[in-house]
């Protein structure tokens, strides 16, 4: 059969921005973060970094970065953004 498998898929980039990934402030988050990544028959990252950080935890990491369709999006001042949407803020 095809047995069982565990698959961790950590999409917020913890490593880069500790200060936004809430889950760091509640009590033994930490240990439960660490023991799914370490068990984890592979761990997808959303970040280059942050795949670099789980390296000591787990040699099964894969890169699946977050897409943007480049065609429909692309980057521009804030200020013109707004005024072509017709919104101040």
């Amino acid at each position: 059969g095809l047995g069982t498998h565990t698959l961790t898929f950590v999409g917020t980039d913890a490593a880069g921005n500790r200060q936004a990934f809430a889950g760091n402030r509640i009590p033994g988050m930490k240990t439960l973060f660490r023991q799914a990544v370490s068990g984890a028959d592979l761990v997808l990252c959303a970040s280059i970094p942050l795949m670099e950080r789980l390296a000591p935890l787990n040699a099964g990491r894969l890169l699946v970065e977050n897409g943007v369709d480049r065609q429909c999006f692309a980057p521009m001042d804030q200020t013109e953004a707004r005024s072509r949407l017709g919104t101040s803020r």
